[in-house]
């Protein structure tokens, strides 16, 4: 088999598998997200007061740009809107990252909900580090002039 049809047959499967688990998961998730009861979901006090360390270069957006179209974008959708491809098939709407809602949250109370997730939004505890979580903070912070 060439190479091409490999990654093509690779990129494919990991597509499907992906798919298939949040598929299988939205139960889990629908139980998970009534057991909160669609309660609001504030960060802890001393969460939401911890400074930003990671100061908003444009290389430090960048990298919080990237690591937001692997980690994020599915479901926030490419501006930040709450509208990525996964979005519909979820059973609470994703946050619209540009909305004053999110944008009025501390950079704290960010990095502690991007660190922790809850329902369907999962845990970055073990996939990114801190420097790529406040960078994703401080790419979240640009989306607040693209709310068309």
């Amino acid at each position: 088999m060439s190479l091409l049809r490999t990654t093509s047959v690779t990129a494919r499967t990991a597509a499907m598998s992906f798919a298939i688990l949040a598929l299988a998961g939205h139960a889990s998730a629908a139980r998970a997200q009534s057991a909160h009861g669609g309660a609001p979901w504030d960060a802890p006090e001393r969460a939401a007061h911890r400074p930003n360390p990671v100061l908003a270069t444009d290389a430090a957006v960048e990298r919080g740009r990237m690591v937001f179209q692997q980690v994020c974008q599915l479901c926030h959708g490419a501006k930040g809107h709450g509208d990525g491809p996964m979005s519909t098939s979820l059973p609470i709407k994703p946050a619209d990252l540009s909305s004053e809602h999110v944008q009025s949250q501390t950079d704290g109370a960010l990095f502690w909900k991007i660190y922790g997730g809850r329902g369907m939004m999962p845990t970055t505890q073990s996939t990114l580090t801190d420097e790529q979580r406040w960078a994703v903070v401080d790419y979240i912070r640009t989306l607040a002039a693209k709310r068309q």
